[in-house]
């Protein structure tokens, strides 16, 4: 991990550490965890110069983990709702658990919005994290990474 700005964030409540990717350039700043592979901050310079976020997020892990919104995560392995969570494939029923009423929504329960990624490469201006959901994972068929 060549040149790049990795610090610890915070600790899940399941006592999983949640790290911090810190990529900057001279025109702006990205701040991303790995919890949720979420986008924190974008800092963007405005007219006179100063640097602004850009970004709806929360300030604490602690909101990430109950919050309801979605802020900046990676969502999945579906974004939006799937009606009454089920869902046919191949001609076999698969039965989700559903989080929005009946429907289920962006992944589940605890969908990849909701779970901590692995740091694979990273550098001053790029990172690439990873997480396996494996077949049954939230009802769905099939690993995923």
């Amino acid at each position: 991990m060549n040149n790049a700005v990795i610090l610890p964030f915070c600790v899940t409540s399941d006592g999983e550490q949640v790290y911090r990717v810190v990529l900057k350039n001279q025109h702006l700043s990205c701040e991303i965890i790995t919890f949720g592979a979420t986008v924190r901050t974008l800092l963007v310079k405005d007219r006179s110069r100063q640097s602004i976020d850009v970004v709806l997020g929360y300030d604490t892990l602690e909101e990430y983990e109950s919050g309801g919104c979605y802020f900046g995560a990676t969502i999945g392995r579906v974004a939006n709702r799937i009606a009454n969570g089920q869902f046919q494939l191949n001609g076999q029923s698969y039965v989700l658990p559903t989080n929005d009423g009946s429907n289920h929504l962006h992944g589940g329960i605890k969908g990849l919005s909701h779970r901590v990624w692995q740091i694979e490469d990273a550098d001053c201006s790029s990172v690439r994290l990873s997480l396996l959901s494996a077949d049954g994972d939230e009802g769905y068929p099939g690993n995923m990474k």
